[in-house]
């Protein structure tokens, strides 16, 4: 190593690592032997695992080398992603081990080794009751996500049931698990399937080991759900109630007729902190324009709402909601339908993210002035073009008149939004422009990376070789955002059209154009 190089100081290397990405960590691990026992700290910081075949390698390292034995320590979140073909019924299918199910049985025996663990992710993989008695073995656990996951009726390891004379697997006398041992403080409960052609003797939904019981847990106080007729049905029956919870996000996947999908709704809300923020989306319906006209909802406390804006009268009176400041719209309308809706919003919304078919800049003079304390616009259009001389309107008679405008978006139809790309933007009020991924697992590093494994790509391609798409209006976006720096001091994040993003970190910073 080079003699300037290794003066730096540990410690200035330390913080340089946490500012790398987990692929140039992983690079670096491989440099020099300084190097793989400094840059492997941060990456041990948050374990990610998707294929059973690396899971596999993964665990025997994590049992196996005495290096890793000594740094179970270390990870803060593990994201298990791993899809284990053991949800097979008939026949004597759990009477015997396969490869999948010894791998199940090490992954959560591994888990409880990671005592600093604070948070879980599960996705698309196996939960069961035996994982309660797992996540129960975890004292730091704080945050637990539970998403698309398959449950099976599973008291205990594998191996453990098949060797045992009696089966745990459909034993309905057993005592429900006591949720309240757990400590968590944030869960994300989304999709939980269950078998379609399950064995006589098969719980249901409503089965007292279901994860829906953890919104029990006392010490709750976010809570991210999946909201459907069913689990509509169950609590209604149950009434819980969650007295500390005060962040709530409630998610329908289809907003249908069942009566109880809304009416159990806002008694959900009630038995909530009085102070709770809600989150409400709305992915999908089936309503005609006329039905949806006779639709409201009557549910108190929404901060944001993202959906068809048709829904978005709140109260029994389709009364203005004065809690609502963030608005995502998924459905694509006309203008005056459009705006309309937003004359029904009150003046103290903060960000908007809409969809018209066309477009008009019309909607850009009403938002100027229905919300003059906005700080986050996206307009999404499917059909027109900004014409010559746009720039120049926008600044004369737009931005001026938004002062506290952080950031605006003019998209053409190839933005157009799906549901999963909406479910990322303002998920922090105090953090207008937020687009990251919804399942919050980012790309960390699990030891996939030590055996040389989806090391990733990092693209040689520099800003010098950009030729920048062709844009219909007189100059270059760049020409403007020093001008419009004089009265919109605010402003850090544009895009209009094709052109690339162009920000700023704080005001007097020149702009710099991104990908």
């Amino acid at each position: 190593m080079d003699p300037q190089v290794e003066s730096v100081p540990d410690d200035v290397w330390i913080s340089i690592f946490e500012l790398s990405s987990p692929a140039d960590l992983a690079r670096l691990l491989r440099t020099c032997r300084r190097f793989n026992t400094l840059a492997s700290n941060p990456l041990l910081r948050e374990l990610r695992w998707r294929r059973p075949d690396t899971l596999e390698r993964n665990l025997e390292a994590w049992r196996g080398n005495p290096k890793y034995a000594t740094l179970v320590s270390l990870p803060r979140k593990a994201v298990i992603e791993v899809n284990l073909d053991i949800y097979v019924y008939g026949g004597n299918s759990w009477s015997f081990m396969t490869p999948h199910k010894f791998l199940h049985d090490k992954l959560y025996a591994q888990l409880p080794n990671f005592g600093n663990l604070n948070e879980l992710v599960l996705k698309d993989t196996t939960i069961s009751p035996y994982t309660n008695s797992v996540l129960a073995a975890l004292p730091n656990l704080r945050s637990l996500s539970i998403i698309d996951c398959h449950f099976i009726y599973l008291h205990t390891t594998f191996e453990a049931n098949v060797q045992s004379t009696h089966s745990f697997l459909h034993n309905p006398n057993l005592h429900p698990f006591n949720f309240a041992t757990l400590s968590l403080t944030s869960l994300r409960l989304h999709s939980v399937l269950f078998p379609k052609d399950a064995p006589r003797g098969f719980p249901d939904h409503n089965t007292p080991q279901h994860p829906l019981h953890m919104i029990t847990i006392p010490s709750l106080r976010s809570l991210s759900l999946v909201w459907t007729a069913m689990r509509a049905t169950i609590y209604d029956q149950r009434n819980w109630a969650l007295p500390f919870v005060d962040d709530l996000k409630i998610i329908i996947p289809q907003f249908t007729r069942e009566p109880l999908l809304m009416d159990a709704l806002p008694g959900l809300v009630a038995q909530c902190s009085p102070n709770v923020r809600v989150v409400l989306e709305i992915q999908h319906h089936g309503f005609s324009d006329q039905e949806i006209k006779a639709i409201r909802i009557p549910l108190q406390n929404v901060w944001k709402y993202e959906g068809p804006l048709s829904f978005a009268n709140f109260g029994p009176d389709g009364r203005k909601l004065s809690s609502l400041t963030h608005l995502v719209m998924n459905e694509s309308t006309e203008f005056y339908a459009l705006l309309g809706a937003l004359e029904k919003l009150t003046n103290s919304m903060l960000a908007l993210d809409v969809c018209i078919r066309e477009w008009d800049i019309e909607l850009l003079y009403a938002i100027c002035q229905l919300f003059p304390r906005i700080q986050y616009v996206v307009v999404r259009y499917r059909r027109g073009v900004l014409p010559v001389g746009f720039f120049v309107t926008l600044g004369a008679d737009i931005l001026c008149r938004l002062p506290h405008l952080h950031t605006l978006k003019l998209l053409g139809e190839e933005f157009q939004p799906t549901v999963d790309r909406l479910k990322g933007v303002f998920k922090d009020p105090g953090h207008i422009f937020d687009e990251s991924d919804d399942d919050d697992t980012g790309g960390r590093f699990s030891l996939d990376r030590f055996f040389n494994e989806d090391t990733g790509h990092v693209s040689n391609e520099s800003d010098d070789d950009y030729e920048p798409d062709h844009i219909l209006m007189k100059g270059d976006l760049k020409d403007y955002l020093g001008g419009w720096n004089r009265y919109c001091k605010s402003l850090r994040h544009v895009q209009v059209e094709k052109s690339r993003w162009w920000e700023r970190k704080f005001e007097g910073d020149p702009w710099l154009r991104v990908g």
